[in-house]
C-alpha cells in the first residue's frame, strides 16, 4: 500500500476550497490500513473509514465496519447539526450520500454508475469539480435544507 500515489493535483485540490468551504471530510468504506499512506500524502485530512482486526498472530481476522451506511448517516448527522453538505463521490456506494446532500456530484465515475444515475451531475477533472463546488456554495442559502421527496 505504500506505493499508492495520489492523482496528480489532489493535494492542491484539497487546499483550494479552504477559503470558501470551512471544513472538508473524506468518508471511505475502505479500511484505514489501506488508506494511511494516502492520508500521509494528503497531510492527514479528517477521514472516516473502517479498519481491520488482526488475530493474536497478526493475521487479518475481520473487517470492522464502524457504521453501516456511514456515508449517508454522516451526511444526515452533519445536516442535523445545521451543516450544509456538498457530496462528491464516484461509485454506487456514494449514491445515497449524494442524494441526501444539499448538492452532490460524481467525480470520474464508471460508465455503469453514470448510466444508472443520470440525475447526478458528472465532472471528470479538478477544474470542473472546482466550478461545481464554487457554484454550489454561491447558490446555497444560509441554513437551507434540501427538500426531501417521497
Amino acid at each position: 500500500m505504500d506505493g499508492l500515489q495520489l492523482l496528480p493535483g489532489a493535494t492542491q485540490f484539497l487546499e483550494w476550497p479552504k477559503p470558501i468551504v470551512p471544513r472538508t471530510f473524506m468518508i471511505t468504506d475502505g479500511p484505514e490500513e489501506y488508506a494511511l499512506p494516502i492520508f500521509d500524502q494528503l497531510e492527514h485530512p479528517m477521514v472516516f473509514c473502517n479498519f481491520f482486526e488482526a488475530d493474536d498472530e497478526g493475521f487479518l481476522k475481520r473487517l470492522i465496519t464502524r457504521l453501516r451506511s456511514q456515508k449517508l448517516k454522516t451526511v444526515q448527522e452533519l445536516q442535523r447539526l445545521n451543516f450544509r453538505i456538498i457530496a462528491v463521490g464516484n461509485s454506487f456506494n456514494d449514491i445515497d450520500m449524494i442524494h441526501a446532500a444539499e448538492k452532490g456530484v460524481l467525480y470520474r465515475p464508471s460508465e455503469a454508475v453514470k448510466k444508472e444515475h443520470p440525475e447526478i451531475p458528472v465532472v471528470t477533472i479538478y477544474e470542473e469539480l472546482k466550478g461545481y463546488i464554487t457554484e454550489a456554495v454561491e447558490r446555497m442559502e444560509p441554513n437551507s435544507k434540501k427538500q426531501k421527496t417521497s
